[in-house]
């Protein structure tokens, strides 16, 4: 009985391989055939444990006999390069780096030499602009760490129904639904009813526009509204991501302060008082956590129609309300002048990237003329699941969960604050995912940050959302992701790094 050979762990198999061949070079094709793979191999390109096409399929790509590739393929074999096993194919030896060239055999070809650029590729203004608005909001690091902000409850998400669901759907799927196709029709009229049931506005399936991600829906906004040099009215402090879509797009951009009823129209009104668009989040001012008093939303929806102006509201972390009831959203009390804005990152898990803008009546359908062309396709599945997610009932009670878990785990973080003593002092917050906590007068927040951040425990400094980065001596509190029972652990290193950074 022959002995099995042992299972080799490949790192992989390519379709194809590129190999230059010159048929006018005095070298024949095997012999180009093998300098072009010991240069994929020893330039990494092929690593070790890759496999590679067979030799019809080599010889077709290379469009040579297949007597030339098996004898290029079995050189390359005895020389150490490559491997061969039977029933198998042929893979990158384990040690083909230390493969050496056969007494005599002339080297392969080097790569050539990238010419020297003397007039080298520079970004435009608003590339320039996009790389600039990079901050430290935007952690590469993805383990979950307290207090990070913007993110939910992962550990409490029902993945076991939403598995089934997108199972159910993957199942079913159509030929149709394998090529380009509109926006789903059935999470358009879900989320239609959707916002209209919960936010009190009258919103029809063909106003729903789908988006990759509520960021996304917020440039095709202001993309399709505003003009380069145009005025923009931005909260300050606000949402980086905002502020970053305005100013790549060339919009000349007022900060707006923000006080205990929001955005303080008076002095947006005096500083431009023919801004052509305002972005403001009133439900659940980012960051600060306000909401926008009635009669401040009023007061800013009147000075809209003066100024001929376009609102962009966002409607951030409206569905955690944990004290008193909540207030019409701007696109209910002005359907003509307001495009309202939402996402399913918080409320769902931020991997769908699903978001979408409800367009007034009056633009649909010139914005969705617009959007065919800037607008990318979305995968199908998610659509048609989280529409089902949201007609059977599970989004509501998934969402009705998580008010009680959130409520749950802000007492748990107000707590440990509060055991921290006077190194900190948080501000009274009625709805969102995150806390405002005041630090000693002349602590930086964003040294605090930095400490706190070779302690494993991540809090953005207030100054990261202010137009001016001054220091200053607040940071900004995540509560979504912190589980009660580490609320303690993850507070006494806060408390650490404020020391430390006080010291």
């Amino acid at each position: 009985m022959p002995i099995a050979s042992p299972r080799v762990r490949r790192a992989g198999a390519v379709g194809s391989l590129f190999v230059p061949l010159d048929r006018g070079s005095a070298e024949s094709l095997q012999e180009q055939i093998c300098a072009g793979l010991r240069q994929l191999v020893s330039s990494g390109a092929l690593g070790p444990g890759t496999r590679l096409p067979s030799t019809r399929a080599l010889a077709a790509e290379l469009d040579v006999s297949r007597t030339t590739a098996v004898a290029a393929l079995l050189q390359l074999v005895e020389e150490g390069y490559l491997v061969a096993r039977e029933r198998s194919g042929t893979f990158v030896a384990a040690d083909a780096a230390e493969a050496t060239r056969p007494e005599g055999r002339r080297p392969s070809p080097a790569a050539p030499a990238a010419p020297t650029a003397t007039s080298p590729l520079t970004l435009s203004r608003r590339g320039d602009e996009l790389a600039r608005a990079a901050t430290a909001l935007h952690s590469h690091d993805r383990r979950p760490r307290a207090f990070r902000v913007g993110r939910p409850a992962l550990d409490a998400f029902p993945v076991r129904e939403w598995s089934r669901i997108l199972a159910r759907r993957a199942a079913r799927v159509t030929i149709a639904q394998l090529d380009y196709g509109e926006p789903s029709p059935e999470l358009c009229a879900a989320i239609a009813e959707l916002v209209s049931s919960a936010r009190g506005m009258r919103v029809r399936t063909e106003q729903v526009l789908l988006f990759a991600g509520g960021q996304r829906a917020l440039e095709f906004a202001v993309t399709a509204v505003l003009d380069p040099g145009e005025e923009a009215w931005m909260e300050d402090p606000g949402y980086p991501g905002a502020r970053n879509v305005l100013g790549a797009s060339g919009a000349r951009i007022t900060s707006v302060p923000v006080d205990d009823q929001g955005m303080i129209v008076a002095a947006g009104e005096a500083a431009a008082p023919r801004a052509r668009l305002v972005f403001v989040t009133p439900s659940c001012q980012f960051p600060l956590g306000v909401t926008m008093s009635d009669s401040r939303r009023r007061e800013l929806l009147a000075w809209a129609e003066r100024a001929g102006a376009c609102v962009v509201e966002d409607d951030y972390d409206a569905e955690f309300r944990h004290e008193g009831a909540q207030l019409a959203p701007l696109a209910a009390l002005d359907p003509d002048r307001v495009l309202y804005t939402g996402s399913f990152s918080r409320t769902m898990f931020p991997a769908i990237r699903l978001g979408y803008l409800i367009a007034p009546v009056g633009m649909v359908e010139r914005l969705r003329a617009a959007q065919a062309v800037l607008e990318d396709q979305l995968p199908w599945l998610f659509q048609v699941a989280l529409a089902d997610f949201i007609a059977e009932g599970h989004f509501a009670r998934h969402l009705r969960r998580m008010r009680v878990l959130y409520r749950a785990r802000r007492e748990a973080v107000l707590a440990a604050a509060l055991a921290a003593g006077d190194r900190m002092r948080v501000r009274p917050s009625s709805s969102g995912l995150h806390l405002i906590a005041d630090l000693p007068a002349g602590v930086d927040g964003a040294a605090v940050a930095a400490a706190a951040a070779r302690r494993g425990v991540e809090a953005a400094p207030l100054s990261l959302f202010h137009a001016d980065p001054r220091p200053r001596a607040a940071l900004v509190l995540g509560f979504g992701a912190v589980d009660a029972a580490s609320a303690r652990a993850a507070m006494d290193e806060l408390a650490a790094a404020i020391d430390q950074a006080g010291s």
